[in-house]
């Protein structure tokens, strides 16, 4: 975990609410529970690394593991991958330092960098230079995770990106033989699936995409439900043709 000061509420996770939740999703899809070196493994990472305690570490910040001899996925955890979004908030406020930035941002957007840069000073008191060079950090991060937060906070277009990452499923993406790039969101479902990088551009371009594409094939298809349905229409018979020839 990352930190600002030498108190508790200095501490924050190295992974995002959402790298979390995804995180907690892979554990889920193995059956609940995994080994260091599995989790590892899912990870494409060294079991003897850092980066595998840190994410651990994490994990169970957030409250998404317990640890037992295994990796155990939590009740929350579970929620939280059925899409539960209010539970997903409630793991991001298991973090004091997080906790403590909402209660002074009430949910809005810290835009002049001089005030986030003074919250996280009241909060941790640590250095200026360590507060520099995380408060950017901590503003995206903190920005991200209201998106999970139904109760009238937005976190603008953050939120599609979210969204996707939520619904993703692990299990039938493995099942079509696809590799999902960790920087990418991916929305799977029985009938479709599509994916964007992590990035707004990104997402606004498969936004605009594919309602083009939807547009265009709402228009082929209807044009070919309506030619079937003319083709469809019986010949009229010959009694029919007499009355409406009389009513001309």
């Amino acid at each position: 975990m990352g930190q600002l000061g030498r108190g508790k509420e200095g501490y924050y996770p190295d992974l995002t609410l959402t790298e979390a939740i995804e995180l907690a999703r892979k554990v889920v899809d193995v059956g609940g529970h995994i080994s260091r070196s599995g989790l590892a493994k899912i990870e494409n990472i060294d079991p003897r690394g850092g980066g595998l305690a840190s994410r651990v570490r994490d994990l169970l910040a957030y409250g998404f593991i317990e640890e037992n001899g295994e990796l155990q996925v939590t009740p929350l955890a579970k929620e939280v991958v059925a899409s539960d979004v209010n539970k997903a908030w409630q793991a991001f406020l298991n973090i004091p330092l997080y906790v403590q930035m909402d209660e002074r941002l009430k949910g809005k957007e810290p835009l002049d960098k001089v005030v986030l840069q003074n919250i996280l000073y009241e909060i941790t008191k640590a250095d200026n230079e360590s507060i520099s060079r995380r408060a950017a950090r901590l503003k995206n991060n903190y920005m991200e995770a209201l998106s999970y937060f139904s109760g009238g906070k937005q976190a603008g277009a953050q939120a599609l990106d979210s969204r996707l990452t939520r619904r993703t499923n692990g299990q039938q993406v493995q099942q079509l033989g696809v590799t999902i790039p960790k920087d990418y969101a991916v929305l799977v479902t029985d009938s479709f699936m599509v994916g964007a990088r992590k990035d707004l551009d990104s997402l606004e371009q498969l936004e605009d995409g594919i309602k083009s594409w939807v547009t265009m094939w709402k228009k082929q298809l209807g044009a070919r439900s309506k030619a079937r349905s003319e083709s469809e229409k019986k010949p009229l018979t010959l009694e029919e043709q007499l009355e409406d020839s009389g009513k001309d």
